[in-house]
């Protein structure tokens, strides 16, 4: 979904329609393309929509180096349900999984 990930209302409908498509059991990682810059409150917006289709990973919603943003976001799904996942550097996946399913 990466790039078509810049309209809240479009976002959502097509979360919908992926866990439309995908059914019940189907596994759903939804790759932003680090299009929020460090806006942790435009990609946090999406959270409702992407928990409410269990969303497994919101994949790169900032660039690697975005680590207050990725923590802030990772915050933020506490309690979703929704990990949050960044490529690099490679320990930041492991670090904002532990946070985004932190009891909270």
């Amino acid at each position: 979904m990466g790039s078509l990930w810049r309209f809240t209302r479009g976002d959502l409908a097509q979360a919908d329609a992926a866990r439309e498509g995908l059914g019940e059991e189907g596994v759903l990682l939804i790759d932003a393309g680090q299009i929020f810059g460090d806006d942790v409150e435009r990609a946090a917006v999406r959270l409702e929509a992407l928990s409410r289709n269990r969303v497994t990973f919101f994949e790169e919603p900032f660039g690697g180096a975005s680590l207050v943003a990725y923590r802030g976001l990772a915050e933020k799904a506490r309690g979703t349900g929704v990990g949050i996942a960044g490529v690099k550097p490679r320990i930041t996946v492991k670090w904002l999984n532990i946070l985004s399913n932190s009891a909270g």
